[in-house]
């Protein structure tokens, strides 16, 4: 049995990029953004539903408490949510039939110092950067690198590596 790992939070240890195109940065940063799309560049389907998708918030409920709160004095709190996947044999089931079990694990709260410049918010985590795009009451980032995925090929289940994207919305 394989257990996986996935927690947003390893995203602080990772450098994004950024379009510095794009000027509508009217809104404040100050405030609470919530966690409103996280997707994968490969499809998984880990509610057992037998349709795959990339959006983990569609195959799971484990990120709704997921926040970025940003305060005047320059410091955020990162408030993720993670999830812990057990791939198991299908109880009663076919050789080589599996199903995904999910535990959401709570909330992580990382705490660290923010700038601003144009359309990016930056936050410094003491090792790599977090370089966050803002667009109007949105902040978004990609993770080239997220992590391996289990992903069924030809039957078979499989860990292969993707990306992900995260959006986070102003409350």
């Amino acid at each position: 049995m394989k257990k996986i790992l996935f927690t947003a939070a390893a995203a602080a240890m990772l450098s994004c990029s950024s379009d510095d195109n794009n000027d509508n940065n009217n809104v404040s940063v100050e405030g609470t953004w919530e966690l409103t799309k996280f997707e994968l560049t490969e499809e998984v389907d880990l509610d057992n539903d037998g349709s795959a998708s990339p959006d983990l918030m569609d195959q799971t409920d484990c990120f709704t408490n997921s926040t970025i709160v940003f305060e005047a004095d320059n410091s955020v709190d990162f408030n993720i949510e993670g999830l812990d996947i057990e791939i198991q044999p299908v109880e009663g089931g076919a050789e080589g039939e599996y199903e995904y079990v999910i535990t959401c694990e709570g909330v992580d709260t990382n705490t660290y110092t923010y700038t601003t410049s144009d359309n990016v918010v930056t936050v410094d985590t003491g090792t790599l950067p977090i370089a966050l795009t803002r667009d109007g009451n949105k902040l978004t980032f990609a993770l080239p690198q997220f992590g391996s995925v289990p992903v069924e090929q030809n039957g078979e289940v499989v860990m292969v590596q993707t990306g992900a994207y995260l959006e986070f919305t102003k409350q």
